[in-house]
């Protein structure tokens, strides 16, 4: 009992402690809401998927064989030489098929393609391609090009 009468008492007393000053003239003080600092949200933009283009690719031709009959024209064996710029390395298991064209040749242009994947080496691309391509050309000086026309993901060939 003495338990209950110690926590009613202390009770009153908080009772009149807060409402001694009710009938005064003082203005109780004011309470001032201060927001939360903001917190900076860090979003992190994913890395775009690596997509080659045509224009990080460029091909030059060698030619590996030349036979000229005179006013019939030539048979011009050609191997493309590719070179890559890519700013980064292929993905590993990725595949892409480059889509091509040869230029110059008497019936208008020739198109293939070859397929690339990413190298044992930082930086080094693998590629596969026919070894040797017959271009037909109508005289001994005419010049082949080659130029990347498109590329698609995977294995096409």
């Amino acid at each position: 009992m003495s338990r209950r009468l110690i926590a009613v008492g202390s009770l009153a007393a908080g009772l009149i402690m807060t409402t001694a000053g009710c009938g005064s003239n003082t203005t109780p003080p004011a309470v001032v809401a201060t927001p939360a600092p903001a917190r900076a949200i860090t979003t992190v933009a994913p890395k775009p998927a690596f997509r080659p283009t045509p224009d990080q690719i460029s091909l030059s031709l060698k030619v590996v064989k030349k036979t000229c009959y005179g006013s019939a024209g030539c048979n011009v064996f050609v191997q493309i030489d590719p070179s890559f710029s890519f700013s980064e390395d292929i993905p590993a298991g990725q595949k892409w098929t480059v889509i091509y064209e040869i230029d110059g040749g008497e019936d208008g242009p020739k198109t293939n393609s070859f397929v690339i994947s990413r190298g044992s080496a930082t930086g080094q691309v693998n590629y596969r391609f026919d070894k040797k391509e017959l271009v037909s050309t109508s005289g001994p000086n005419d010049v082949l090009t080659a130029i990347v026309t498109d590329v698609i993901a995977g294995d096409a060939s």
